[in-house]
């Protein structure tokens, strides 16, 4: 590594490096610590993200400026693979926390804020191979966070990837303690841990923008993401898939008064194996009250639990808009299961989801949730049953579209919506389109519904508002073309502070 020299990359004194400094890291692989003449090398050495300092990865040499580095190509690899025998691709990068061998570092990269918060800045590194594999019960950095330990940090990681890590306990990739820090465009893969594989964050609340989980796998709950103790992330046009837990949860657990805000995400495949609270994708529990908004839930399973692709629990009321449910599979509530809460589902679509009982959605425990302006069309469970109430169960349905009908709600209709495949049709996630004819155009209410649709198209389009997460335009949908909505301007510009931010 190398303070900016003005061309190239040479050594680098990180400790001498003073604040507002750049060092620029050519492509190969780095390790915290070296063994020695007979001496291993230090399991408890990383490196330290110093407050003020930028370090960028990804050069060859003979670059003037970082716009001239290609970091995908020239991969920058900081690895806890201190002995080099892990098993590892062509550029040294260990691909899933299974290819660790021997005694790694217990963790890689770190970043500690004392009087004031850590702002360092990473960008264009692979973090792999570290190993929280501490075996007595001891906390901190030697059982979390393999990858990426943080604490009292507010530093920002942009194009950074964290394959094949491991920890003990929680956060293999990332594990966050007090801390605010921003990730844009990074990657999360094939790492292992209990809790919070990609990430775990506890009373720190994180922005994410544009990142990837996939292939993920923790032994209990969230294999992605894990949100404890207040903390509430902002989640921005992130992707998880794949990623799988032997208990609850295939992706996303809020866990004690989080209220993480999601938006523009898709989730697909990620599965809940053997828990009883299910959520193949999204699990709240205790009290978390996140917002999710404009993201599309399709092919993930509970395989033993309920929820295919959300489970709200424990007076937890979610609100939820313009999301849609599509081939999502559960023991019962194959698109959602409300426990003991109560949510509010708006302008959702569930289609095609299936479940032993309550195709759908499922409600138990008490608690009332408010389902307004929603299809639910061919979902396969209990016969005449897309929305399954237990008696205790209080739900409030009203401008729905729901197959066979619904008893005890207001404005029901049970005409066929004339749903399209679930394909791309505009904004960031996919979407059900309403065809001609569909029985959800002009019938829906705008008393609470958001005033564009999941694709950021400007709501009502007709003379009313559509129900479901589309909103069918008579100019360009009836005739089978795609004008581009006022509404994606809209849905751009909200994410222009958070792209700027990560744009240096």
């Amino acid at each position: 590594m190398s303070p900016r020299p003005g061309r190239g990359c040479g050594t680098a004194r990180p400790g001498r490096t003073p604040a507002g400094s750049e060092i620029w890291v050519a492509k190969g692989t780095y390790r915290p610590s070296l063994p020695g003449a007979g001496v291993p090398a230090n399991r408890e050495a990383s490196f330290a993200l110093k407050s003020g300092v930028t370090l960028y990865g990804g050069f060859v040499g003979g670059e003037t400026n970082t716009r001239q580095r290609d970091f995908r190509k020239n991969v920058t690899v900081l690895t806890g693979d201190l002995a080099g025998d892990d098993t590892v691709n062509g550029d040294g990068v260990t691909e899933t926390a299974a290819g660790i061998k021997g005694q790694n570092s217990y963790t890689v990269v770190s970043s500690f804020g004392a009087a004031a918060p850590n702002t360092g800045i990473l960008d264009g590194f692979t973090i792999t191979g570290g190993s929280a594999d501490f075996p007595e019960n001891i906390g901190g950095s030697k059982r979390n966070g393999g990858a990426m330990y943080n604490t009292g940090s507010n530093a920002v990681i942009r194009n950074c990837s964290f394959i094949g890590n491991f920890a003990e306990w929680s956060g293999a990739a990332v594990y966050n303690v007090s801390s605010s820090l921003r990730f844009g465009y990074c990657v999360f893969s094939g790492n292992k841990s209990r809790t919070g594989a990609g990430m775990y964050n506890q009373a720190s609340s994180p922005e994410l923008v544009s990142c990837t989980f996939s292939g993920n796998k923790v032994l209990a709950d969230a294999a992605a993401i894990h949100n404890y103790d207040g903390s509430s992330p902002t989640i921005s046009g992130c992707t998880f898939t794949g990623n799988e837990a032997e208990r609850d949860v295939g992706a996303i657990a809020n866990v004690d008064h989080c209220s993480p805000v999601i938006i523009n995400c898709t989730f697909s495949g990620n599965i809940s194996k053997k828990g009883i609270w299910g959520g193949g994708a999204i699990g709240n529990s205790g009290n978390c009250n996140p917002e999710i908004t404009n993201c599309t839930f399709e092919g993930n399973a509970a395989e033993e639990g309920p929820g295919g692709a959300i489970t709200n629990a424990a007076s937890s009321s979610a609100k939820i808009a313009n999301c849609t449910f599509s081939g999502n599979s559960a023991v019962t509530g194959g698109g959602m299961f409300n426990f003991n809460c109560s949510p509010s589902i708006v302008n959702c679509t569930f289609a095609g989801n299936t479940a032993n009982s309550a195709g759908g959605m499922r409600n138990s425990g008490g608690g009332a949730p408010v389902v307004k302006n929603c299809i639910f069309w061919n979902n396969a469970g209990q016969e005449g049953k897309e929305i399954l109430n237990d008696t205790d169960a209080m739900p409030v349905v009203s401008y729905c579209v729901v197959r066979y009908g619904y008893t005890g709600g207001t404005s029901i209709f049970t005409g066929n919506p004339n749903l399209g495949t679930l394909k791309d049709n505009g904004g960031y996630t996919k979407t059900h389109a309403l065809l001609l004819g569909s029985s959800a155009i002009d019938k829906g209410t705008s008393a609470g519904a958001p005033s564009s649709d999941q694709r950021g198209y400007p709501r009502p389009q007709g003379s009313a508002y559509d129900i479901g997460s589309y909103e069918f335009a008579p100019s360009s949908d009836s005739s089978g073309c795609s004008a581009l909505s006022p509404g994606g301007m809209t849905a751009v510009l909200l994410l222009a502070p958070l792209l700027l931010l990560f744009g240096k």
